[in-house]
């Protein structure tokens, strides 16, 4: 499964990064940039700049930089679909999946091999098939609803 580009955006442009980082770290504005220490290094000093009008943070230290996905990745240790459910989550937005074309793909080929050993059960040659199946305790009912 995937989530969509245009959702993706989306999260990222209704979401604001200084609430996200600000709801785990300490966050002192000053100019343009909101400051905190860094928390991907040992951090004395505020290095890490969060930029509300880019939506972006960069540290000036260890040079980490990214947008909201980006920092919750990192600083808790999520995958990108994890980052964007919590971020979509957190908007009360719900993320819309897609199947990938291998996914789909994959579908439509079990989809017809069902269809063909189902046709081919019913057939009068499947006889040997239909003892195994009936040899095994699985009845013509049991059979249909799997197929």
């Amino acid at each position: 499964m995937s989530i969509p580009k245009v959702f993706i955006d989306q999260v990222l442009e209704q979401t604001n990064i200084v609430d996200v980082i600000g709801r785990r770290l300490p966050l002192t504005k000053k100019g343009n940039n909101y400051w905190s220490h860094c928390p991907f290094h040992d951090d004395n000093n505020p290095s890490m700049a969060v930029n509300e009008d880019k939506q972006f943070f960069y540290c000036f230290v260890c040079q980490e930089s990214g947008n909201a996905i980006h920092f919750l990745r990192e600083y808790e240790g999520l995958d990108f679909v994890d980052a964007v459910e919590t971020l979509a989550s957190s908007l009360g937005l719900e993320v819309p999946y897609e199947r990938t074309p291998q996914e789909n793909f994959s579908s439509d080929l079990l989809d017809s091999a069902v269809s063909f050993y189902a046709n081919n059960l019913k057939s009068d040659e499947a006889s040997h098939a239909k003892d195994y199946l009936k040899a095994r305790g699985i009845t013509g009912a049991v059979a249909k609803n799997l197929i």
